[in-house]
């Protein structure tokens, strides 16, 4: 679903410590890590290890990209702004789950059309009936619900990172 020049921006609001760890980019294979450690469960170097979710739930509020005026061709390239709600639980040794419920994070989707697309892989059909995400910029100034730490995400792209 990502191009290969596919980059990722963290919320300068809500997770400043992020965007100056990741301050050279977040790419498609930041994001292929992520999710290959949040399906299977992950061991960061000398850290506790991290089990993998049990239930992801994402729903965007909007679902219908607009023309991007800023890009070369608004044919190909679309823009889908939208409010990301959703939970992710994770299973704890010894005790409940716990539930991460992030709501009212706001996402900027840059979408490309596969025939404009660039550095795709031989997976990915690159026509005129496929989209692909070539920038994610999480613009969110929320955080999870409920009586979470500091330590734990606030966002989705704070969650991401945990299984990073």
């Amino acid at each position: 679903m990502f191009t290969g020049d596919f980059t990722y921006e963290f919320s300068n609001s809500a997770d400043p410590t992020l965007v100056n760890q990741y301050m050279n980019g977040w790419f498609k294979d930041d994001e292929k890590e992520s999710s290959w450690h949040l399906f299977n469960g992950y061991t960061p170097p000398g850290g506790v290890t991290l089990p993998p979710a049990t239930e992801i739930d994402i729903e965007l509020a909007s679902t219908i990209p607009a023309d991007d005026p800023a890009s070369p061709d608004p044919v190909t390239h679309k823009i889908l702004t939208t409010r990301v709600d959703g939970s992710i639980t994770v299973p704890q040794n010894g005790s409940e789950p716990l539930t991460f419920v992030i709501t009212n994070n706001l996402n900027v989707f840059y979408l490309v059309r596969g025939d404009a697309a660039v550095g795709l892989d031989s997976t990915q059909p690159a026509d005129m009936n496929h989209w692909y995400i070539y920038r994610w910029v999480d613009l969110s100034q929320s955080s999870v619900e409920g009586n979470i730490s500091q330590t734990e995400p606030k966002t989705w792209g704070s969650l991401k990172a945990m299984y990073r």
